[in-house]
């Protein structure tokens, strides 16, 4: 089977407690919470030209790492926060190993600001996650805001978004029993519930170009690295972040294959289509069935069943 080129990219939210000790410093007085978070992951990004792994830094700025990945401070709502994405992988093994390593490498940061805040005087706990969502603390009620992993294939040109959306749809919707990282939410309008996917929540539509607002199963964003004749960058928001390397694994590996076989002329069953994609997304902690009268696993094997032996 044909290689593929690959990456992911990771956001890290950024928490610090108790937050009033960083006014112990002048950089952080008269400034919201907010800000002050702001700031401490600005601190945080420019750590990387303090350490001894090679580097070359950029305009943004991004700081290019040794491994080919990269390193740099996103935005959500002018909310700052780390983002690292791994270099281009042509094999799942190595695209899983440069994710992890850019987890110990955002720690190896953690733990130099730790120190550096210490000794000007701020005691506290700076603490990065792998995680999808942040609650409002005010509330504790509803989340607020999600944080992305974004998957990046490199797919043929004349597949498009038609095609994508059509056969694609129905295999995200049920690759989250694969993937999900879980969530126990409450609310007081649904109580206490079990959520197989963090995202899944915030996945308002079936296909659109946004990131951060109407998010959708097949996003349409590009941004084409290669030959743009003949390749296109196929970007997927829809995934959960997860630590787990086998979670991990079989997203991208089911993922890399469901592409083949679209770029092979294989079309899903049409029994497969789903009535109310986004609905169905929310609702499959409930069993409540997918496209008619099939379930999640149900789906996967009829994937399968495309695959050659």
């Amino acid at each position: 089977m044909k290689k593929r080129t690959m990456g992911i990219e990771i956001e890290y939210p950024l928490i610090f407690s108790p937050l009033p000790e960083l006014e112990r410093h002048y950089e952080f007085q008269s400034i919201n919470a907010q800000d002050q978070l702001n700031k401490l992951s600005e601190w945080l990004i420019g750590e990387v030209a303090q350490t001894k792994i090679n580097h070359l830094k950029t305009s943004r700025p991004t700081f290019w790492l040794v491994n080919g990945g990269g390193l740099y401070r996103d935005a959500i709502d002018n909310a700052y926060h780390p983002e690292y994405y791994t270099p281009e992988c042509t094999n799942i093994y190595d695209l899983i190993c440069h994710t992890k390593a850019g987890d110990l490498f955002l720690e190896i940061l953690r733990r130099r600001l730790q120190k550096k805040l210490e000794k000007i005087g701020i005691n506290g706990r700076l603490n990065l996650y792998r995680t999808n969502t942040i609650f409002n603390i005010d509330k504790n009620e509803e989340i607020e805001v999600t944080l992305g992993c974004h998957e990046n294939y490199l797919l043929e040109k004349k597949i498009d978004f038609i095609n994508l959306e059509k056969n694609l749809t129905p295999f995200f919707v049920s690759r989250i029993i694969l993937s999900g990282a879980g969530l126990i939410h409450y609310s007081r309008n649904r109580g206490t519930e079990y959520l197989i996917s963090q995202r899944a929540p915030f996945i308002k539509s079936t296909i659109s170009g946004a990131t951060t607002e109407n998010r959708a199963i097949i996003n349409t964003r590009e941004k084409t690295l290669a030959d743009s004749k003949k390749y296109r960058r196929f970007h997927v928001i829809i995934g959960d972040s997860n630590i787990s390397e086998l979670s991990i694994f079989l997203a991208i590996g089911t993922t890399h294959l469901a592409l083949r076989l679209i770029e092979e002329g294989w079309n899903a069953p049409q029994e497969l289509t789903l009535e109310n994609p986004i609905k169905t997304l929310t609702s499959l902690p409930a069993n409540k069935g997918l496209a008619k009268t099939f379930n999640a696993c149900e789906i996967k094997i009829k994937w399968r069943g495309g695959l050659p032996s």
